[in-house]
């Protein structure tokens, strides 16, 4: 066939078939940056809630020092009526920010587990051939732990604000009645707080990992792209010249 062709129409030809397999490496390329960019952001929002997600736990952590603290208050200067109202209403309020925290701890980790990082349509079909998209890191335990804090904590308020209302300036009493009751509370703060920090340690592990994987798989993938055209156009030109 294509020795009924003339020289000009050979040498068209051939351009032709180099432009457009310079247009496809170039589209494929395109491509390719588009599902990395998108991998990045969900990376950068996943390490953004992460963030607030921490600061959410460490705000648990600052309530329940600051809740501590008053109850102790109320046992050492709660003989004055004014005091004891105001130890008593920042008791309260710090048992109430304890909880907002906490919710907002479980809305955040809802949503982190709840992310999805698969691309969609022929993006995902060029990530298949060259990106490994990592896994999410599980939350299960974090948001256990969470949620079983809410019951934790509230049974230690109680026990703590009937005991500052019951309190009759007699500070000893008052802390050996409710003396150690909080250790379970504080053991499974440290834990919800030890367990998202080697989550996010891991995740930032397997990320380096996986961008390394990435970059291998996508420079492996252009090789083999190039050598093909390479191939392809060396086979031509000999056709075209014959």
């Amino acid at each position: 066939m294509l020795g009924n062709l003339t020289l000009k129409n050979k040498l068209f030809g051939l351009g032709l078939f180099l432009f457009g397999m310079l247009i496809a490496t170039v589209a494929i390329g395109l491509l390719q940056l588009t599902g990395a960019i998108q991998s990045e952001s969900e990376n950068i929002a996943r390490l953004n809630a992460d963030m607030e997600l921490m600061r959410e736990i460490g705000g648990m952590d600052i309530a329940y020092q600051i809740e501590a603290k008053s109850q102790k208050n109320v046992w050492m200067r709660g003989a004055n009526p004014e005091r004891f109202s105001k130890y008593r209403g920042e008791f309260v309020k710090s048992a109430e920010e304890f909880e907002t925290h906490r919710a907002n701890a479980i809305a955040l980790a809802k949503k982190i587990a709840a992310v999805q990082t698969e691309s969609k349509g022929i993006i995902a079909m060029l990530n298949a051939i060259g990106t490994e998209r990592k896994t999410i890191q599980s939350l299960d335990g974090v948001l256990g732990k969470l949620e079983a804090l809410g019951a934790e904590h509230r049974s230690v308020r109680d026990k703590y604000l009937a005991q500052i209302d019951a309190h009759a300036s007699l500070d000893a009493v008052s802390d050996e009645s409710v003396n150690g009751i909080d250790r379970p509370l504080l053991k499974q703060l440290a834990e919800v707080r030890d367990e998202h920090l080697e989550l996010v340690s891991a995740e930032g592990a397997e990320q380096s990992r996986v961008a390394e994987r990435n970059f291998e798989l996508r420079r492996n993938f252009n090789m083999a792209i190039a050598l093909l055209v390479l191939t392809i156009s060396a086979f031509l030109g000999n056709a075209v010249i014959r």
